[in-house]
């Protein structure tokens, strides 16, 4: 689709609560490994989530910095009742699979959600200090709707969509009714011969007769009809990814040309690049702040460097 959204969000399920004693029964080995276990548990996960989120289903305050935002889109009873178990009461006449609305609001202080136009919780400070919710949109458009988010790579080339897929649908059709090789019978006798009503399909054959039988040539797509299909096609393709971006600079007549070609390119792409790194470094923000705000201890983080070597790095909310 083009258009991104990102949701930072704090689970504490992630990490478990360290025991500070044992259970009842339990010997004191048995809750040294336990507690070791959890532990190691808290410091493989992170109770940190950057979640990427459909854009057609959010619907932000039209501004380049959204102080709000809604989400709006179906869930299944089971996956509400999963997480909200106290909704069993207000669904208790819906099946497990039934999809209901599920609306969530967000902003700086206060989240809200919604299940079928009733709360689920009454507003509640989250405590993060952020609007957790970040989108890029896929085309360099101007924001007057939350819809223009959802708007994809191809939407500038969608009546040409429409067309290419007719000229497929054609083209298929084509095939399809003459994918066979047809068989033309002539004899004064038509005795032993013997045609099915299965298109291309002979029952009998006597050999007598087997000369008077020719294949007729296969039918082709009409040339014309190949011919706007490649160019439509070629139409879509480069709307998406300009030639110079695919590494097809043929026809080029000077170097000037070419550094024409690769700036055209540049022109599309790089507000995209832009928005994708200023995109990922809010991410990071969001989860410094987090750190501070719901977590509050050092986090160990891992994963592979820009030169591609392993790394580990602890993180402390300080």
């Amino acid at each position: 689709r083009g258009a991104c959204v990102h949701n930072t969000v704090y689970n504490p399920d992630k990490w478990p609560d360290v025991p500070e004693k044992a259970r009842a029964g339990e010997d004191d080995e048995d809750f040294e490994i336990r507690r070791d276990s959890i532990r190691a548990d808290r410091r493989r996960n992170i109770p940190i989530e950057v979640l990427v989120r459909d854009p057609q289903y959010w619907y932000p305050e039209p501004s380049s910095r959204p102080s709000y935002a809604i989400e709006a889109y179906r869930k299944t009873v089971a996956e509400i009742l999963f997480t909200w178990p106290q909704m069993r009461f207000r669904l208790h006449d819906r099946r497990p699979t039934d999809l209901v609305e599920w609306v969530e609001y967000w902003d700086r202080e206060w989240c809200m959600y919604l299940c079928d136009g009733e709360e689920v919780k009454a507003p509640w400070r989250h405590g993060y200090g952020f609007m957790p919710f970040a989108g890029l949109k896929a085309r360099a458009i101007p924001l007057t709707t939350g819809e223009t988010w959802a708007m994809g790579m191809l939407w500038a080339v969608k009546s040409l969509i429409k067309y290419e897929t007719a000229l497929f649908r054609q083209n298929a059709d084509i095939i399809r009714r003459y994918a066979w090789l047809n068989l033309l019978v002539w004899s004064d006798d038509p005795k032993g011969i013997e045609i099915t009503g299965s298109p291309g399909e002979i029952i009998q054959l006597s050999k007598s007769k087997q000369e008077d039988v020719r294949f007729a040539e296969p039918a082709e797509t009409p040339e014309a009809l190949r011919d706007q299909w490649a160019k439509v096609s070629a139409e879509v393709e480069n709307a998406v990814l300009p030639a110079a971006a695919q590494g097809n600079v043929k026809g080029s007549t000077s170097g000037y040309d070419t550094i024409a070609r690769i700036q055209q390119a540049r022109a599309r792409f790089e507000p995209l690049r832009k928005g994708i790194q200023a995109l990922v470094a809010h991410d990071c923000d969001n989860v410094f702040r987090l750190l501070r705000a719901k977590v509050r201890e050092a986090i160990t983080i891992w994963g592979v460097d820009g030169h591609d070597k392993d790394m580990e790095e602890r993180l402390s909310p300080d």
